[in-house]
């Protein structure tokens, strides 16, 4: 299995905008993609406006 990582940093009080463009994103564009196993958003504790998205993978193809 192969993790990507992504560390995403938005504007102060965009953050519910930001979360519901990122779960319809990736629920109907990478979902579709070949390989694709799951993914995973956190929000950071300390700073609010920084994101980690995980995203799994079968292979790197």
């Amino acid at each position: 299995m192969i993790l990507e990582l992504a560390d995403i940093r938005i504007h102060a009080g965009q953050n519910a905008a930001f979360e519901e463009a990122i779960e319809r994103g990736l629920k109907t564009v990478v979902r579709n993609a070949k390989g694709f196993q799951g993914f995973k958003v956190n929000r950071s504790i300390e700073s609010p406006q920084r994101y980690l998205l995980q995203i799994f993978w079968d292979t790197l193809e």
